[in-house]
């Protein structure tokens, strides 16, 4: 290859490939929080109004718990993807048959964590 065209190339190869992943569909996803929205779910807004979830391809919808509201039991039902709880909640989940799965610990001092069906 003509070492004067390599550069010109590379730069068009790197432009496609920039581009073309404009060109797919961002991955629907649902997070259920544990309550209403507070400061503990500060990251999880934030990321969403800066654009790291669309950076990532994803299509984040974060939906508010509260009072009264069975997260573990909305996951199960596919109403979201992933929820804020605690061990005592996943506990109870599988006991109930549904396997979710603790990915991720979100606070220091918590037992609460991001589950998973």
């Amino acid at each position: 290859m003509n070492t004067r065209l390599t550069p010109v190339f590379t730069l068009l190869t790197v432009a496609a490939l920039a581009t073309s992943a404009s060109c797919f569909a961002a991955e629907k996803f649902t997070f259920l929080t544990n309550w209403y929205a507070q400061a503990e779910h500060g990251g999880f807004y934030q990321a969403q109004a800066t654009g790291l979830y669309q950076h990532a391809g994803l299509d984040v919808e974060i939906k508010m718990g509260g009072p009264q509201i069975n997260v573990m039991q909305l996951m199960a039902a596919g109403q979201a993807d992933c929820t804020l709880g605690d061990n005592g909640q996943a506990l109870e989940t599988w006991q109930a048959g549904v396997h979710a799965v603790t990915v991720a610990t979100v606070f220091q001092h918590s037992a609460d964590g991001v589950y998973h069906p």
